[in-house]
């Protein structure tokens, strides 16, 4: 039988009014000389991968590549290894995440053709208060920094599938979010397990971090006073108690023994 319904998805970023330009076409004359000066430009036909990671090496299938030849990302040039006239090769740098432009330039300053690449988003690790530690344990109602590459402006945190407040892009590298806990989790006294994913502008996702989420613990000793005798359980103090300190710790997950 058909399962239920998934959650809805975040409402996209609004794009850019359309517009005219003044000459969208315009013609141009060449002669036999401009034909054969074009012939001797170096030539990009593939980038591989066209889409990779931060410090993946990507290479460039081509023509007419020379010993001295440097590949530009962004008009920005990068450490470059020319095996041959038709390949070369570089690391992809830490630079945001999405659409990028490449082009080869010779010691001359001629240019090549442009080529594509794509950085895509990556997680690595979450720090809180500056700190690491290997079991991603983080409190909610806090900032938490998400360690990676590939990240980019107006990107999207998500906890379970629930987009997370606050998010700013620190660096390529770091994104920072106020955590809040999720409304769907697997509830644990001693930790709730979550998911964290970073969604490009465009819709691109991560891959996904495992994170352990702090939970709040309440005894309840005393009479009937205490633990609230005849009340029902929303008028409780513990309840009470424990609804705002969710309040003012990110929804964060209490659990209760009388």
């Amino acid at each position: 039988s058909r399962g239920p319904d998934g959650a809805y998805s975040g409402q996209g970023a609004t794009g850019y009014d359309g517009g005219k330009l003044p000459d969208p076409i315009s013609m141009r004359a060449i002669d036999p000389d401009d034909f054969r000066r074009k012939l001797l430009e170096p030539a990009i036909f593939e980038a591989t991968p066209a889409y990779a990671f931060a410090a993946e090496s990507v290479t460039l299938k081509g023509k007419r590549f020379t010993k001295s030849d440097v590949v530009l990302i962004d008009g920005s040039p990068v450490p470059t290894n020319v095996y041959s006239d038709t390949s070369l090769q570089f690391s992809a740098p830490f630079i945001r995440g999405g659409q990028h432009t490449l082009q080869v330039k010779q010691s001359d300053g001629t240019l090549s053709n442009k080529a594509s690449l794509y950085i895509k988003p990556k997680v690595d690790s979450a720090q809180q208060d500056n700190k690491e530690n290997e079991h991603m344990r983080v409190k909610p109602g806090q900032k938490v920094t998400l360690i990676g590459s590939g990240f980019s402006e107006n990107a999207i945190v998500r906890i379970n599938d629930q987009d997370m407040p606050d998010v700013t892009l620190l660096s390529p590298t770091q994104l920072e979010f106020t955590l809040i806990r999720p409304s769907t989790i697997e509830e644990n006294p001693s930790g709730e397990h979550a998911v964290a994913r970073v969604i490009l502008s465009d819709g691109t996702p991560s891959n996904t971090l495992n994170l352990v989420l702090d939970t709040f613990h309440m005894l309840v000793i005393g009479d009937s006073v205490s633990w609230g005798q005849g009340l029902p359980e929303h008028e409780k103090h513990y309840s009470l108690v424990g609804n705002a300190v969710k309040a003012r710790n990110g929804n964060i997950g209490y659990y209760t023994q009388v």
